[in-house]
């Protein structure tokens, strides 16, 4: 390995892979919910407070404070990273002709690799197998061109994926640049370990981190620096996030229409939550009486969650106030 003659190099490609955004399409509404989510004392769930983050002709989306219930764009992207163990991996075949030479970048994403973030030496840690083809095409790129990325974004709840796909988006996504090079430090057999591999079955490899960059479902790309990154608090819902999106597009799916409709007053079809953290939530929904006018609406918390089970009082609580509410009108009117 020390004989290995590498090239390093700036990798600013990797920040300006083409996505296509279809922001005429889409819309955003967000909400302050108070206190025992009541937004009307007259028990009307019309939330006056509904503010706009992007309007329907596609403008660009304007970042809420930290104070309506949004993690900063550092944390975003650190609850992403530390919510998934699979990424896609992007190396060069050989140095790219130019900032836009896509030729050059090798990925398979029907292989991902697993790996990890390591706080210790504040890079990633993941691992090439030797049983898999993209893995010792990786394994060769990264030995003549150390440069190379990986990404991971929200892929559930499964049903939104074609959702995505037809809207011609992506959830929202992380991506580390650096120089991929074989593991040398410290916690080598824990690492394996965590990682669930042994020696023998590939090669233990570390992504020496030099940037991240977080990309929204708009497409809005936001560089993050290292050390912001670094300093980043790790959400305490971020390994169980994949479990709270599952229970609640399953167990609560019927009521997150609801919750667009009766928080927001904004008549929705269907809605998928995509992402969830310790100041709330978000949905993705389709507006009632259209086929193709989807809308990210984001759902923050009076205060902040910082187990599974907290999180679920607060959604449990959110139900009380529309079934309650239900009850003070009879077809359509108050009683």
């Amino acid at each position: 390995l020390g004989g290995w003659s590498r090239t390093r190099m700036l990798p600013n490609n990797l920040f300006l892979t083409s996505w296509t955004a279809a922001g005429h399409r889409l819309h955003s509404g967000v909400m302050s919910l108070r206190f025992s989510w009541s937004a009307l004392k007259d028990r009307r769930l019309f939330s006056g407070s509904a503010g706009k983050i992007i309007d329907v002709d596609g403008d660009k989306p304007v970042e809420p404070k930290q104070a309506e219930g949004h993690l900063t764009y550092s944390e975003r992207a650190k609850n992403l990273l530390f919510a998934n163990k699979r990424y896609q991996l992007q190396s060069y075949r050989r140095v790219p002709e130019g900032q836009h030479d896509g030729s050059s970048v090798f990925s398979d994403p029907r292989t991902p690799v697993i790996g990890k973030w390591d706080s210790s030496s504040r890079n990633f840690v993941l691992f090439l197998e030797k049983s898999k083809a993209s893995h010792v095409q990786h394994w060769d790129n990264v030995s003549k061109i150390a440069s190379a990325s990986v990404a991971t974004g929200h892929i559930d709840p499964p049903r939104l994926t074609p959702v995505f796909r037809h809207l011609e988006l992506l959830p929202p996504t992380v991506r580390l640049v650096g120089d991929l090079v074989p593991f040398e430090g410290i916690g080598r057999e824990d690492h394996l370990a965590d990682l669930g591999f042994k020696e023998e079955d590939g090669h233990l490899m570390c992504l020496e981190t030099h940037g991240a960059l977080f990309i929204d479902i708009f497409n809005k790309r936001e560089v993050v620096s290292m050390r912001d990154f670094n300093s980043a608090y790790v959400d305490p819902l971020s390994a169980c996030q994949h479990e709270i999106l599952h229970i609640c597009n399953t167990k609560y799916f019927d009521y997150l229409p609801q919750f667009c409709r009766d928080f927001l007053g904004l008549p929705t079809e269907i809605a998928y939550m995509y992402a969830a953290d310790r100041t709330g939530f978000s949905l993705f929904g389709l507006q009632d009486g259209t086929d193709d006018r989807w809308g990210e609406y984001r759902f923050p918390f009076s205060r902040e969650t910082n187990t599974k089970d907290d999180f679920f009082i607060m959604i449990d609580t959110m139900i009380s106030e529309v079934e309650e509410a239900k009850k003070s009108f009879v077809d359509g009117e108050k009683k």
